[in-house]
């Protein structure tokens, strides 16, 4: 049981962290692709 909880625990960071690069990863796909059709939205 102990070890579950561990687990769970340190779980959590790692899976905030994938969504974080995940988001970061989208975004600048996303701005590239735009930059390179010519839309300059920013």
């Amino acid at each position: 049981m102990f070890s579950r909880v561990d687990n769970g625990r340190k779980l959590l960071p790692y899976t905030l962290i994938a969504l974080l690069l995940a988001g970061l990863y989208l975004f600048a796909a996303t701005y590239l692709s735009f930059g390179s059709l010519g839309m300059n939205f920013f």
